[in-house]
């Protein structure tokens, strides 16, 4: 159809609306850059003012802290300072520092100078080591070797305020030595006052900076909350980095830019631009008409007559010559001929006289007309270009063209010329295969139970349907036009071929082992044996049969799988001589597929539903496929439905919902009855939609399966299990009596063991207390005895100078040797006690490791004394542990009894090392070790496990190194490790924390030790 007159000259008015379009965007784009330009300038203004800011910010830092840079170069410089020179520095500084609240020296750590004096008292002489916020503040400095800042933080006197502290290290840089620290405390508020922040225009922060780059905790802020559109800029301090931010006190404008003159200019001249294309545009119009005008008539009045005596007799001799129908287009490629010799459903073409092909009203879419267009205007060949168009009786025609440009005398192009053919029944034809391919593909694709592969003569897979794709686990993608062969195994083919070649009396190669039979009987089953994707071997039952073109030659196979690896072992008898399946559905023995239309008619009864279900497919064709179906279980499904739906539900909406896959899916179990014997059998029960090419409902597909005796095997299952679970119970019942009594029994072994230990650990201090205090018996007697001489000479006149001389030198001997000894006694008696203490309060302090090492030494000495073992301590950690050190001191205890029991038989110089040292941050470890005769791996392996001994009736027990075990990773929260090999000796390792877990149960932890 014409583009009307009226559209088209609208239509020619194109680049006035053109210009306003790109007048409309630029004014747009001006507004844009313009109010771009308005939020840039108010942002530059605040950034300046931020930037003034920052100058004075950073000029008040530099003030206030360069005091503790100074103090800290005198103490490095002097190696020290003296309370009157820090006096008299500090007041000279703070003069004009108004911003400064004090400033501490403290060497060691320990605050020895304040000022001002007054009101920090009681700062003197404080340990940072005892105020856990402060020391690990200290602890970053000395780490960081630098001076670092610490804001915002809340005075004790009030108020909030930035902390300066500088650690001073004295000596060399190879060898510095930490002396002490200074420290800084400035007020906030006096700080940025100092720094004039509070006067400004502007909605001002000081924040601190993250580890992460972000924007962290507030340290100051003036004039109110602050946006995320703030600006910022960073604040680089000694030890520190802040963040200034900033933005209007009363927001940011964001004002309009449509009053501006740039704007307004802008939009004005597209404007005039616009008017000035409406008028030429319209004055171009009225040229081009004109022109139009004449040159058609002076045209029409050239060519009529030729034309038409031309047209008459060439479109004649075709029409005479050509089956197709014939056409003819003019130079616009309006239709000006088409062929009377029309088919019936053709006949509607004689309405496209004087139209384009493209306009025409018959012509449907889904064709690229602009493509053709372009060929026209190309003035090309073209052929065989197809599309579709409406009949006669508004039925869908298609039609394919050929066409080729024509020309007059004058070289002129005139139009097109071309033949048009009815592709209509070929088409129709394709459709009704594309329809039979896609239904028998969906058949294809429901039998997800069995592998379809199809093959052609060469061996190349065409079909591979997706019960293939899941039995061996490549898609049909990756399989198509590959050799089938690849999934069998090579032995097996070769002897099914050797078998043929006996049995056809010719030679069979491995290539045609598959087919051979097939091809002299028809279809061929055996078992095979194929490999899937991931190389497991499945056992299956494969039937191959030939499958003919309509003129009966063979154009390939047709092989029908079944995985029978679950049923081969019960089934083999049974597998060896049927033919499970044949040719798709007529080999389907075990599988029954049964289809019906939308009524529910059987029109498909294949041989295995005639086998499951003990009837022929001719009694059944037809019939209504509920018939299988006991109603009454039918009806209790509608029940339960109508229930959950709260709405009747009909017998027959139950399968219609079962193949569209609700209430649980497409499968299901249903009791049916077999024609035969009428004997109830469980079935599986798969039911889907069948569809046409265009997806309408044609019908439903079955697919079952004969479940009865997997069901009654799974019953009996069932019972064995109930069975099994009694039995399991009743011997865990009888499991957890033995383990209670086991237990009971752990628990005396474990005390028999603590006493064993205790008495020889007392008989080991007894006699160590007995050689001191023999020393003083023996001193007292020796020293009662010249007093009562001295006595006696003294009362009997008799005492000389000398005599007395004598008694006062043994009374000073015997003196001497009476202190010592009680000394001594005193020290092992306070050792003993202290270990005594503390493995029996297990109470939870802070202790040094050296002090409780040494307390298990001295008291372990006396039953290490004959067994010549050199000790060797080396404990590297300064800092004191929060755990049990009755805990830690029974590990060592049992430890160093341990390796002199076992450890060094045969060793002519047994030695036994002590160490410690700071791991990670919070951890040290602690280690043990000996060079006695080591341990085997079956030794090692088991060295930890309760009542484990390599000198059962020796004095060994098996809880030494289970104990130690237990305190270790249970009490103490660390790691053991050992290693040993024999004859290298042993280590233990222990990993463990400086501060214990918390949370235990001290009692019981100690009696699993």
């Amino acid at each position: 159809m014409a583009v009307p007159a009226l559209l088209r000259r609208w239509l020619s008015y194109w680049p006035s609306a053109l210009v306003a379009l790109m007048s409309g965007v630029a004014g747009l784009a001006v507004h844009d850059a313009r109010r771009q330009q308005l939020d840039h300038a108010e942002r530059l203004e605040v950034r300046q003012a931020l930037a003034a800011a920052q100058s004075r910010l950073a000029i008040v830092a530099e003030s206030t802290f360069n005091l503790s840079a100074g103090l800290a170069s005198v103490v490095r410089t002097d190696g020290g300072i003296t309370s009157e020179r820090f006096a008299r520095y500090v007041e000279v500084m703070q003069a004009d520092r108004p911003q400064l609240r004090n400033v501490v020296v403290a060497p060691g750590d320990v605050i020895q100078m304040v000022h001002p004096l007054e009101g920090n008292e009681k700062a003197l002489g404080l340990d940072y080591r005892k105020v856990p916020a402060q020391w690990q503040q200290l602890e970053k400095i000395r780490a960081s070797g630098q001076p670092l800042i610490f804001a915002p933080v809340k005075l004790i006197q009030g108020g909030h305020g930035i902390i300066q502290r500088n650690p001073i290290f004295l000596g060399t840089s190879e060898r510095p030595s930490y002396w002490g620290s200074v420290s800084l405390v400035a007020d906030v508020e006096r700080f940025m006052t100092q720094a004039r922040l509070d006067t400004n225009e502007l909605r001002l922060g000081v924040f601190t900076r993250t580890l992460t780059q972000a924007v962290g905790d507030p340290i100051w802020t003036h004039g109110g909350t602050l946006s995320p559109e703030a600006e910022q800029l960073t604040i680089r301090l000694p030890g520190a980095e802040w963040v200034l931010l900033g933005e209007p006190k009363l927001g940011w404008r964001h004002v309009s830019a449509w009053t501006d003159w740039t704007v307004v200019g802008a939009l004005g001249g597209g404007l005039l631009l616009t008017l000035m294309s409406l008028a030429l545009s319209r004055r171009r119009l009225q040229l081009v008409a004109r022109n139009q005008a004449l040159a058609d008539e002076s045209e029409k009045r050239r060519a009529a007559l030729a034309e038409v005596e031309a047209a008459r007799a060439r479109f004649e001799g075709l029409v005479a010559l050509s089956s197709d129908w014939l056409w003819e287009q003019d130079a616009e490629g309006r239709f000006t001929f088409v062929s009377q010799g029309l088919s019936d459903s053709m006949s509607s073409l004689q309405q496209v006289i004087g139209q384009h092909r493209w306009d025409s009203t018959l012509a449907l879419p889904g064709v690229d007309w602009e493509a053709h267009k372009a060929v026209y205007a190309r003035r090309e060949a073209f052929r065989d270009f197809e599309y579709r168009m409406r009949g006669p009786n508004d039925d869908v025609l298609y039609v394919s063209i050929s066409g080729s440009p024509v020309y007059d005398n004058s070289n002129r192009f005139v139009g097109y010329r071309g033949t048009g053919r009815d592709m209509t029944a070929i088409r129709k034809t394709e459709a009704a295969l594309a329809e039979a391919r896609d239904r028998l593909q969906e058949l294809f694709d429901a039998a997800v139970d069995v592998a379809i592969i199809a093959t052609d003569t060469e061996d190349r897979i065409t079909v591979f349907n997706r019960g293939a794709e899941r039995l061996l686990g490549w898609s049909a993608a990756e399989v198509i036009g590959r050799n089938p062969q690849t999934f069998f195994k090579p032995e097996e083919v070769a002897q099914r071929a050797a078998e043929l070649t006996v049995i056809l009396g010719r030679e069979i190669t491995q290539h045609d082992a598959f087919t051979a039979w097939a091809q002299v009987q028809g279809s061929d089953t055996q078992t095979w044996t194929m490999c899937t994707r991931e190389g497991r071997e499945l056992t299956v039952s494969l039937s191959i049969s030939k499958v003919r073109a309509a003129d009966g030659c063979v154009t390939g196979f047709l092989g029908i799988a079944v995985d029978l690896t679950a049923q081969h072992a019960a089934e083999a008898a049974k597998r060896q001589g049927a033919q499970l399946l044949q040719a798709m559905f007529d080999s389907a023995v075990q599988v029954g597929f049964i289809s019906t239309d939308l009524k529910g008619r059987i029109n498909l009864f294949s041989p295995g539903a005639e086998q499951i279900l003990g009837c022929k497919a001719s009694q059944v064709l037809g019939t209504q496929s509920r018939r299988f179906h006991p109603q009454a279980e039918v009806q209790a499904e509608a029940e339960r439905l109508s229930a959950v739906l709260n709405r009747p539900v009909p017998r027959w909406e139950v399968f219609e919902r079962q193949a569209d896959g609700l209430d649980g899916g497409h499968h299901r179990v249903w009791t049916y009855h077999r024609i035969d014997t009428g004997a109830p059998i469980q079935v599986s029960h798969t039911l889907t939609r069948l569809h046409d090419a265009h997806g309408a409902d044609i019908g439903f597909l079955v697919v079952v399966v004969d479940i009865s005796q997997r069901l009654q095997a799974e019953a009996a299952l069932k019972s064995l299990n109930t069975d099994l679970e009694r039995r399991v119970q009743e011997r865990t019942t009888a499991l957890s009596s033995a383990l209670t009594s086991l237990q009971h029994t752990q628990d005396e072994l474990i005390r028999s063991e603590k006493m064993a230990a205790l008495g020889s650990l007392v008989a080991g201090v007894a006699h160590e207390l007995n050689t001191p205090i023999g020393t003083g018996m023996t001193a007292a007697s020796t020293l009662d005895d010249r007093t009562r001489d001295t006595v006696r000479h003294f009362e009997a006149g008799t005492l000389r100078k000398s005599d007395l001389s004598r008694y006062l030198g043994d009374a000073t001997e015997a003196c001497r040797l009476l202190l010592n000894g009680l000394r001594n006694a005193a020290d092992l008696v306070s050792h003993f006690k202290q270990v005594s203490a503390d493995q029996t309060s297990e109470q939870r302090r802070r202790f040094a490791l050296q002090g409780v090492v040494d307390d298990v030494l001295s008291v372990l000495r006396p039953q290490l004394k004959h067994s010549r073992i050199e000790l060797a301590v080396d404990i590297d950690l300064g800092q004191e542990l929060d755990a049990y050190p009755g805990a830690l001191g029974q590990l060592l205890t049992n430890l160093i009894l341990n390796a002199n029991l076992h450890a060094f038989e045969g060793v002519e110089r047994p030695r036994l090392w002590l160490s410690a040292r700071l791991l990670d941050p919070g951890w040290f470890e602690l280690q043990v070790q000996d060079n006695g005769v080591g341990m085997s791996e079956e030794v090692r392996r088991r060295a930890f496990d309760p009542f484990f001994t390599t000198k059962i009736g020796q004095g060994g027990t098996g809880l030494g190194l289970n104990i130690v075990y237990n305190i270790a990773t249970g009490v103490l929260g660390g790691h053991v490790e050992l290693k040993s090999e024999p004859g290298q000796g042993s280590c233990f390792r222990f990993r463990l924390p400086l501060v214990a877990p918390q949370q235990r149960e001290v009692a019981g932890a100690m009696r699993a030790g």
